[in-house]
C-alpha cells in the first residue's frame, strides 16, 4: 500500500508535464499486463495482451502510440 501511495503522489506531480513532452517514452523492462492504460499527450492505448520489455512512444504524424521491443 505504501508503494502505491508513493506512486500516486509522484503521478500527481508529473501530471502537469503530460502535454509538454511529445518525445516522452515509457520503457518497460519487465512485463506490462493486459488492461493497463497508457496515455501520452492525451493519446491513450489499452494493453490487450502481456508484453515483455517494450518501449511506448508517441508517433505525432500518425497521432497514436507505438509499441516497440526494447
Amino acid at each position: 500500500m505504501a508503494a502505491i501511495n508513493k506512486l500516486n503522489m509522484t503521478a500527481k506531480t508529473l501530471i502537469f508535464y503530460l502535454d509538454k513532452n511529445e518525445d516522452a517514452k515509457i520503457i518497460v523492462r519487465g512485463l506490462i499486463y493486459p488492461g493497463t492504460i497508457i496515455e501520452i499527450c492525451h493519446i491513450r492505448y489499452v494493453i490487450q495482451r502481456m508484453l515483455p520489455r517494450v518501449v511506448v512512444s508517441l508517433n505525432r504524424r500518425k497521432g497514436k502510440l507505438e509499441i516497440k521491443p526494447l
